[in-house]
C-alpha cells in the first residue's frame, strides 16, 4: 500500500507500518483482547499512522540530503571557486644567489687581487664550483708541494719547492715522503705547506697544514686510490704518509682569469 506525503509530494511504502500494527493485534490477541475490539482501537489506529508519519519524516530528510549534495556537485562541474589554503610563497631572501647556486662544498668567494680587474662574485662567469676542484686535483699526476726551510743559524726561513705523487681524497690531499728528506724535515719544524697542481692554464692551489696519520682505515683507504693511480703501495716505502686539510683553495682559469677566479676558505 502506498501513502503519499503532500507537503514533500514523496510516495512512501506504509507496508511497514501495516506490519507494525497488524503484529500488536496477534500480541494482543494472545493475551486475550478480543480481535473486533481491537478494530475499533484507537490505540491501534494511532500506532498505524504514526509509524507512518516517522516514515515520511525519515525520507524527507534523505530527500534533502540528496538535493544538497546534487547541488554542491552541481555547483563543482559548474566552476565553483572552493576554498583551498595557498601553499606558502618561498621568500627570494632564501632563494640562492648567482654564485651560491653554482657551487657546493666549502664557501666561496673571490679572491683579493687588486689592480687585476676581477669581477665580482655574481658577475662574469660566476664562481667555479667545488666539484671542479675535485676533477682537477684527481686529474693531476705530479702535484708541488710547497714547506717552509727554517733554515740554522742565521739563515732566514725560505721556500722549498719538490714535485710530489698524492691522491685527493675526500676534500683533502695525501701524499707521502721520506723523514730525513728536506720537505720532511720542513714540515716536522712546520706542517704549513701548499700543494699545487700541475696545468697552468687550470690552476688550484691548496693551503693548509700537513699531518702524518696512523689510522690504518685511512691508510688503507689511500694506499688503495695510491696504489690505482701509481701502481704502487706509498706503505711499502715505510715512510709517514701525511694529510693536508685544506684551509684555502683558489682556483684560476687562464682564459677567463677576471670573470671565474674563486676562492674557497674552509
Amino acid at each position: 500500500m502506498l501513502f503519499q506525503d503532500r507537503s514533500s509530494q514523496q510516495p512512501v511504502d506504509t507496508f511497514a507500518g501495516g506490519l507494525l500494527a497488524f503484529g500488536l493485534c496477534d500480541v494482543f490477541r494472545y493475551i486475550g483482547i478480543d480481535r473486533k475490539a481491537l478494530r475499533n482501537s484507537h490505540i491501534i489506529n494511532n500506532i498505524y499512522y504514526n509509524t507512518n508519519a516517522t516514515i515520511v519524516q525519515c525520507i524527507r530528510v534523505q530527500s534533502e540530503r540528496k538535493s544538497d549534495r546534487a547541488g554542491s556537485s552541481q555547483a563543482l562541474r559548474g566552476g565553483a571557486k572552493m576554498s583551498v589554503m595557498p601553499k606558502p610563497r618561498a621568500s627570494s631572501r632564501h632563494l640562492p644567489s648567482k654564485a651560491a647556486s653554482t657551487n657546493r662544498g666549502p664557501k666561496a668567494s673571490r679572491p683579493f687581487a687588486p689592480g687585476y680587474g676581477i669581477l665580482g662574485a655574481n658577475d662574469g662567469a660566476g664562481l667555479l664550483s667545488w666539484t671542479w676542484v675535485a676533477r682537477k686535483m684527481n686529474r693531476c699526476h705530479t702535484y708541488w708541494l710547497a714547506t717552509v726551510n727554517s733554515g740554522k743559524g742565521s739563515a732566514l726561513p725560505r721556500p722549498h719547492v719538490m714535485p710530489v705523487w698524492g691522491v685527493w681524497l675526500d676534500d683533502a690531499f695525501f701524499f707521502s715522503t721520506g723523514r730525513k728528506s728536506r720537505k720532511g724535515q720542513n714540515l716536522t719544524a712546520n706542517p704549513a705547506c701548499t700543494i699545487t697542481n700541475d696545468h697552468r692554464e687550470e690552476a688550484v692551489i691548496v693551503e693548509g697544514e700537513a699531518r702524518s696519520i696512523a689510522a690504518a682505515a685511512t691508510l688503507d683507504r689511500v694506499a688503495a686510490a695510491y696504489k690505482k693511480k701509481y701502481k704502487i703501495d706509498p706503505r711499502s716505502m715505510n715512510e709517514p704518509i701525511f694529510e693536508v686539510h685544506p684551509s684555502k683553495v683558489f682556483a684560476f682559469i687562464e682564459k677567463s682569469f677576471p670573470k671565474s677566479a674563486t676562492k674557497w676558505t674552509l
